[in-house]
C-alpha cells in the first residue's frame, strides 16, 4: 500500500464545513469613477484598473475579458463600439 503512495487514512475525515454570510454591497457610480481616475504610474496596475471597469459596465467575466479580441468588439446600435 505505502509502494503506491496512496493514504492510509482520509486526511479530511474530521474537517467541517463552515459558511460564513458575507454582505457584498454594489459599488456606486461614484467609486467606479473614483478608480477609473486614479492615476498609476505601473503600466501594468493601470490595465488591471482599466479592465476592472470594463468589465463592471459590460458584465464581462475576467476570463470572457482575457479571451476577448479586437474582432469580437463591434459597433452597436447606438454607433459606438
Amino acid at each position: 500500500m505505502c509502494e503506491k503512495k496512496w493514504l492510509r487514512s482520509d486526511p479530511f475525515a474530521e474537517f467541517k464545513l463552515m459558511k460564513k454570510e458575507v454582505l457584498r454591497r454594489p459599488l456606486t457610480d461614484g467609486k467606479l469613477k473614483v478608480i477609473e481616475n486614479k492615476k498609476i504610474e505601473i503600466e501594468r496596475i493601470a490595465q488591471v484598473r482599466d479592465i476592472f471597469p470594463f468589465s463592471c459596465y459590460t458584465g464581462l467575466a475576467y476570463i470572457d475579458v482575457k479571451q476577448l479580441s479586437r474582432n469580437q468588439i463591434a459597433t452597436g446600435i447606438d454607433g459606438v463600439y
